[in-house]
């Protein structure tokens, strides 16, 4: 049996991330958060630049709904 040791890298994908989210940024974020607390880390990636998502970001980790 072949263990990986190493943590590994993973990437979730989704087109943005609002305030208030629906069914599948949820799940985007609840994968994220499993994947990094089992392997290591997870990012969120987003397609959509918007300069307000720094705020957002800490608002959502305040929430609880987004991990660092």
């Amino acid at each position: 049996m072949n263990v990986q040791t190493a943590p590994l890298d993973a990437y979730m994908v989704t087109w943005q991330v609002e305030h208030e989210f629906g069914g599948m940024t949820t799940v985007c974020l609840q994968r994220a958060a499993a994947f990094a607390e089992r392997y290591g880390h997870a990012s969120v990636v987003t397609f959509n630049a918007d300069s307000a998502y720094p705020e957002l970001l800490q608002g959502l980790r305040e929430r609880g709904k987004l991990s660092e």
